[in-house]
């Protein structure tokens, strides 16, 4: 294949589509708008004193994969760290897998990894969401003998929801291949699976800082993993200075605070039920559980219309249509409690 050939090839798979920028309330993103800005001003004023940007961030990975070590108790050299938890799962489908291989994973999952998946040449298998906003682990079981890796976002970006803990270690004794479970929204969730690799070596745990730390802006991403694949990764598969030195000091202090940041998962997690019980009040829109810092739910002919005219008031929402057996999703951030109040209120109007 010549090089026009292949541009063209390459001209013909979707890309991912990053929300367009929007001034006013941004509830599009899953970013974290509920930590509080004085957090992350404080440690982007101490990150800059330490830093001199002259010189390359050596020794930036050991020193996040230390502070995340003890964030999470496990040991440092079954971590390894990357630009966000995106560049992690693009290096895993470049080297873990081979062009032709197939990878199962539930649909709807993360958009960008099923994009990096055609981009790489691989094959997809996905099992799909029923109308409840679950999937089957014994469909996933099932459709695994034809697998050569299995993605599972959990909890799922868009649906919400989490995978049980008994049916991810049923996948991690059943599967021979290698099992990437993305728990970008973890912290959200009710459980975090980051000490299944000891147990299963096969299962590798990638998380990020975006989300719970309100770090989207400076793109930091982990994976705890078994010792032999975070070695080959961090050695051989990872670039010499993935992030910067900023995002380094970011992250190191970040991760010591990390009781504060706490606080606001909780405030999410309440904020979370009370959107879902009062969108479901309305009476209008079929709304689904979720562990994740957002809420999806079903209005089904009316979702471009309610899309429009919350964006008409300021409020971006993320369209999304079919997902599952539902034909008309919009799946909303949680955020603060003026921002959530804001939006809730909106719609109400809306169906008067």
């Amino acid at each position: 294949m010549n090089l026009q050939e292949r541009l063209e090839a390459l001209s013909r798979l979707p890309g991912y589509k990053t929300p367009p920028p929007h001034s006013g309330l941004r509830m599009d993103s899953n970013e974290n708008m509920a930590l509080p800005e004085r957090f992350q001003r404080d440690i982007m004023e101490a990150a800059r004193r330490r830093v001199d940007a002259r010189q390359y961030p050596a020794g930036a990975i050991e020193r996040v994969a230390r502070a995340v070590s003890s964030y999470l108790r496990v040991p440092a050299q079954m971590i390894t760290v990357g630009h966000g938890s995106d560049q992690i799962l693009d290096l895993l489908l470049a080297h873990l897998v081979e062009r032709g291989d197939t990878v199962l994973a539930p649909d709807p999952a993360f958009s960008l990894f099923i994009d990096r998946c055609a981009l790489h040449g691989l094959e997809t298998v996905r099992v799909p969401y029923g109308p409840d906003m679950t999937v089957s682990v014994d469909d996933m079981l099932d459709a695994s003998a034809r697998a050569d890796m299995i993605y599972i976002d959990s909890p799922n970006n868009p649906t919400g929801h989490q995978i049980r803990r008994a049916d991810l270690r049923r996948l991690a004794e059943s599967f021979g291949g290698i099992i990437i479970l993305d728990e970008a929204y973890a912290e959200f969730g009710g459980y975090s699976a980051y000490r299944m690799p000891k147990k299963y070596p096969n299962v590798v745990v990638v998380r990020t800082l975006s989300k719970s730390f309100g770090m989207a802006g400076l793109r930091v991403g982990y994976m705890v993993a078994d010792r032999a694949i975070s070695d080959v990764f961090g050695r051989v598969l990872q670039y010499p200075y993935p992030i910067s030195s900023v995002s380094t000091e970011a992250a190191v202090l970040a991760l010591e605070r990390a009781g504060e940041a706490a606080a606001t998962w909780d405030v999410v997690r309440e904020e979370r039920s009370r959107m879902i019980s009062t969108l479901r009040g309305y009476g209008a829109f079929r709304v689904f559980d979720s562990d994740a810092n957002f809420v999806l739910f079903d209005a089904g002919r009316a979702c471009r219309r309610i899309h429009k005219a919350l964006a008409e008031q300021g409020i971006a929402v993320r369209l999304l249509g079919r997902v599952g057996g539902a034909s008309g999703c919009l799946r909303v951030s949680v955020g603060t409690k003026s921002m959530n109040s804001r939006f809730l209120l909106a719609v109400r109007d809306l169906l008067k």
